[in-house]
């Protein structure tokens, strides 16, 4: 039985094009972002990879005011039972559960 539902997949990069062009471009409040964003993850017949890190990223993008990059990370570390990181960026820092190891030369 046909019920007019369209099934698409997407690519996770559409996801972030369509936050940083809100952010930078559109100058769009965290808080509409997410409230924008949020519906189109919770579309059900869209398939994009690590839906569920994105929809997880956008709570931290807000609570944490970092950027949408970094709070995906986080997530996605957390997902895969990561605990460290070397990275220079101290956004990573006040994220619970992430030690930041700064890489040495």
């Amino acid at each position: 039985m046909e019920r007019n539902e369209e099934k698409v997949i997407t690519s996770p990069l559409v996801i972030f094009e369509i936050v940083f062009t809100l952010e930078t471009y559109y100058q769009v409040l965290r808080v509409e972002i997410k409230s924008l964003v949020q519906p189109i993850l919770d579309l059900r017949g869209l398939k994009v990879d690590l839906k569920d890190v994105f929809e997880s990223a956008l709570g931290l993008y807000l609570k944490k005011n970092i950027s949408f990059a970094d709070a995906f990370n986080a997530c996605f570390m957390k997902r895969q039972g990561i605990k460290e990181i070397y990275s220079y960026d101290e956004d990573f820092d006040r994220m619970g559960g992430i030690s930041r190891i700064a890489p040495g030369f």
